[in-house]
């Protein structure tokens, strides 16, 4: 087969994997991801799953199909993503065993990326709605009495396809149906979304419980505060993820520049160090990429 033949070829198979997986994404938006969760975890069939762990952001990440039966579905999907991979490794005239196992890491490595960032994306698309929230709430509770009347008003108020509205949403129908229990409910679920949204509802809840003129304005003093100390961190949060979009092209140029150097020259390859050498590369870029995605979730925490 000629080099243009190949290139070709996985060129289309590229495209397509690349259409393919755009179209499942555009499809799963932040509220359908949502939705589909939590209509998973009250389905009959699926035990709840709570918030944060594997199993949660696994329905988040492909809806409720997955309940019950989140490994096999991300085993299914990696060994999806692996096959694709290793095929195109394959027709850029990769070794077959640094392909195979190379795919198959790189794969599984994407796929659970892919699960993680969905579960970040809500995560920071709740964060980047909290400094309004905070700031529309402070004024809300010094002309409303009832807290509970004010974080309605206040909710209504925040994007409809939004997470932070589905959210508090459920919050507010907590305390209205379980009072103290529900609250406490609702605060460990928020410490296990975001610090964020943690410190906002400890401060709802003291203003909920205290209530009185002098605390209302207390809050709104406070919910100033924390809105400008969250607009800075949503600047960083867009730093890192520009970080990452610049991180991703260099792997991706680098991997095209290894697999076109073998493609044209695998006398230099098809030896066990030339192997070695390949995974040993596939390793240290697959190591690299989420020691460095852990170093910039911790800026944040």
């Amino acid at each position: 087969m000629s080099t243009i033949g190949v290139l070709l070829m996985a060129t289309g198979l590229a495209l397509l994997g690349f259409y393919g997986v755009r179209a499942v994404v555009e499809r799963m938006s932040v509220h359908t991801a949502l939705e589909n969760y939590y209509a998973a975890s009250t389905a009959a069939q699926a035990a709840p799953a709570e918030v944060g762990s594997r199993a949660y952001k696994v329905r988040l990440a492909l809806g409720e199909w997955a309940a019950g039966r989140e490994q096999q579905a991300v085993a299914a999907l990696a060994g999806a993503a692996g096959l694709l991979l290793a095929v195109l490794m394959l027709l850029f005239g990769l070794p077959w065993p640094v392909a195979v196992l190379a795919g198959f890491g790189l794969g599984y490595t994407g796929v659970n990326s892919w699960i993680e960032g969905r579960w970040h994306k809500v995560v920071r698309s709740m964060e980047a709605e909290m400094p309004t929230f905070l700031r529309t709430l402070g004024s809300m509770v010094v002309v409303t009495p009832n807290v509970l009347d004010a974080l309605d008003e206040t909710t209504a108020a925040l994007d409809e396809k939004g997470a932070l509205r589905l959210w508090m949403t459920r919050f507010v129908e907590a305390l209205r149906l379980h009072g103290r229990k529900g609250f406490e409910t609702m605060q460990a679920e928020a410490g296990r979304i975001s610090p964020t949204l943690l410190l906002a509802v400890v401060e709802i809840g003291r203003l909920w419980e205290t209530g009185g003129a002098q605390f209302a304005h207390a809050f709104r003093q406070a919910a100033e505060n924390q809105a400008r100390m969250l607009r800075a961190r949503n600047h960083a949060q867009a730093e890192i993820d520009g970080a990452r979009s610049t991180l991703r092209v260099i792997l991706l140029t680098l991997g095209g520049a290894v697999a076109f150097t073998v493609h044209t020259q695998p006398q230099q390859f098809d030896t066990l160090l030339g192997h070695a050498a390949l995974l040993s590369l596939a390793v240290l870029a697959g190591v690299g990429w989420m020691l460095l995605q852990s170093m910039m979730d911790e800026v944040l925490r």
